[in-house]
């Protein structure tokens, strides 16, 4: 199992076997952090009961809106003439029909 302690520790202190300094993040006093050397737990286990799963009908609704739209880009590719041609669509000038 990993240990996540409250100290990083770079490549000079790790040899040495020193943690380095920790950054307070602005406006944590001291005391809010945790002891040196506690593991601090980095995933809470309410976190994905608070996010819960993806609801299925936002996955099969954003699947169909692509389709659509790639849908309706080869329906404008297929349909739009090319400008400066002949009148032949987007597709045919592509292809060179």
């Amino acid at each position: 199992m990993t240990d996540h302690t409250t100290h990083p520790t770079s490549p000079a202190t790790a040899a040495s076997g020193e943690a380095a300094p920790v950054a307070t993040p602005a406006g944590t006093p001291p005391s809010a952090l945790p002891p040196s050397g506690e593991v601090i737990e980095l995933r809470s286990e309410k976190a994905p009961r608070s996010i819960g799963a993806i609801p299925r009908s936002l996955t099969v609704w954003s699947l169909l809106v692509t389709l659509f739209f790639f849908a309706a880009i080869i329906l404008a590719v297929c349909l739009i003439p090319y400008p400066y041609s002949r009148g032949e669509s987007i597709l045919q000038h592509l292809l060179g029909q």
